[in-house]
């Protein structure tokens, strides 16, 4: 999600930042691959949106990888307790690890 802090233009004292900073929050949920995912019920719901996350995830990788092979260099920002880590394409490449 975005980062809401005066570095980022954020500045709480003013009403106009706090609803756009309720706004933001209201409208960002937990990715697929949050521990917050856990709290609740598995649904068909919920695995075809990991599905969808995996796919999503193969695909960054797939720029990783082209980046890497550039030589260049690239940020893949999950907390640590993410299971992204987990998937194939990242724990996998010795770039991503």
């Amino acid at each position: 999600g975005d980062a809401l802090d005066i570095v980022t233009g954020y500045d709480f004292n003013k009403a106009e930042d706090r609803t756009k900073a309720w706004e933001i929050i209201e409208r960002d949920r937990p990715t697929m691959f949050s521990a917050l995912q856990n709290l609740s019920h598995w649904t068909a719901n919920k695995q075809k949106r990991l599905e969808e996350a995996r796919r999503h995830l193969r695909f960054v990788c797939e720029i990783y990888e082209y980046q890497r092979k550039q030589g260049k260099r690239f940020l893949h920002e999950h907390p640590a307790t993410a299971s992204s880590w987990k998937e194939s394409c990242i724990s996998n490449k010795h770039c991503c690890s």
